[in-house]
């Protein structure tokens, strides 16, 4: 039995090129508060852009009568036509639309904008205008929805620039330890904070999951370093335990604690001072000679709840959109066909969500599986290179690999040869588990 599930999500406008550029979403969160306040209910790129493939031929619009939520969600329909204003959205007048540059530029609140290094990173960005163009347009279907959401948690809206620097705000970036999505999890990371991967899914690359659980380790990170914004940062690109060592280097020395007077990495040390120089830059964009493109603030996507596997091309020719504009709304899908264990939520353009589910209501179970299906690999046990004497260490907070490797007498290669699958990233998060030598071995 098909089942389905419909709403609206407030999210940037559609830009010029729909077929180069995916749209923004909003959590069910924001459709309770549109429920409560009577509105109409609401809900919720690659570094390299794929290649856009040819719209599928749009057919006659059907007769069949309005999906069963009509009668539960009244006006459904009409208002996917309309735009939903909340409360917390600026207006700028009658004459204009609001625009997100001036709702984020409001939730600012990080210090240290005048840094020198900070500037210096600003002027580097202004200096290459087409960057800031291709980067605002990757960033203007997604980022309405990550404001919302940092809004939401009382966060600086700063932090709705951080996948600039991550990943140009890509969903399907990767870089080469492996990290993916807009805010670049790694897969310890992402497993430590809940996002789904298996053979059909990566949550890393969907954009609702992935900043759900970037937000929420962020407030982690600021609450164990005292709500310092810049240490938070920088614990997230270079790890807590690294920081928490910092710190406690320069207390030994007598020396100040604050980010600028740290001994870090030189990514790291980059790393915050490029987010300032981009709020600096998004903050007074005319003092560095540079004009930011507008990014509407208003909704555009819908999404729609399906309990049946559905073949992305199937999905893509239902809805009368390119099955590439339907993969880049769904970055998550990874094998062209949905999961066939529980619900999928596709988004979808909001004039194309009433046209897909009306038509999905009716459709053929076995239509909607047509084509070649995805089907995962057999299960092996997992090879564990494991030696006589082994026994594995639970990470803790604040540990490194030479350290770990020091209290077994082994060295850091044997420790990562041993733990390959675990440390093919840039965090060592604490509850993992490492092999390593037994205390009889080590000489413990």
């Amino acid at each position: 039995m098909l089942t389905l599930s419909l709403g609206l999500i407030t999210c940037a406008q559609q830009p010029r090129d729909t077929a180069s550029a995916p749209s923004p979403t909003i959590s069910d969160n924001l459709l309770k508060e549109a429920e409560k306040q009577g509105a109409p209910p609401a809900s919720d790129s690659t570094q390299q852009a794929s290649a856009s493939a040819a719209a599928a031929p749009d057919t006659p619009s059907d007769s069949t009568p309005e999906h069963p939520l009509t009668t539960t969600r009244p006006g459904l329909w009409d208002s996917l036509e309309q735009q939903l204003t909340l409360p917390d959205t600026p207006s700028t007048g009658a004459d204009s639309p609001p625009d997100l540059w001036s709702r984020i530029r409001a939730g600012f609140a990080l210090p240290d904008y005048d840094h020198p290094q900070a500037q210096t990173e600003a002027r580097e960005y202004a200096s290459s205008p087409e960057h800031l163009d291709t980067v605002t347009q990757r960033a203007t279907p997604y980022m309405y929805y990550v404001v919302h959401e940092v809004e939401k948690r009382g966060m600086p809206t700063e932090i709705a620039l951080v996948p600039i620097i991550e990943s140009a705000y890509s969903p399907g970036a990767v870089s080469p330890r492996g990290a993916a999505g807009i805010w670049q999890f790694i897969p310890s990371t992402g497993r430590h904070m809940g996002l789904t991967r298996n053979f059909w899914y990566d949550g890393r690359r969907d954009v609702i999951a992935s900043t759900a659980a970037a937000l929420t380790y962020l407030q982690r990170l600021n609450a164990d370093f005292d709500g310092d914004w810049l240490i938070t940062l920088a614990a997230y690109n270079a790890g807590e335990g690294r920081l928490r060592r910092a710190i406690q280097k320069n207390q030994q020395a007598g020396k100040p604690t604050d980010f600028w007077s740290l001994d870090l990495p030189q990514e790291t040390a980059t790393y915050v001072p490029r987010l300032l120089g981009i709020a600096a830059l998004v903050n007074h964009p005319e003092d560095f000679g540079v004009s930011l493109a507008s990014i509407p603030d208003t909704p555009y996507l819908a999404s729609v709840d399906v309990d049946n596997q559905i073949n992305l091309n199937v999905a893509a020719q239902i809805a009368g959109m390119s099955r590439a504009e339907l993969k880049r709304l769904n970055p998550g899908l990874l094998r062209g066909i949905t999961d066939p264990k529980g619900t999928t939520t596709l988004l979808l353009p909001a004039d194309k969500a009433e046209r897909f589910s009306r038509r999905l209501v009716k459709a053929d179970p076995d239509m909607l599986q047509s084509h070649t299906l995805a089907k995962p690999p057999a299960k092996k046990p997992r090879a564990r290179s494991k030696t006589p004497g082994q026994q594995e260490y639970v990470v803790r907070k604040g540990d490194t690999l030479g350290a770990i490797a020091n209290d077994f007498r082994i060295s850091v290669a044997q420790l990562e040869s041993w733990n390959a699958d675990q440390l093919n990233d840039k965090y060592l998060l604490p509850g993992i588990k490492l092999r390593v030598a037994a205390p009889t071995e080590a000489g413990s």
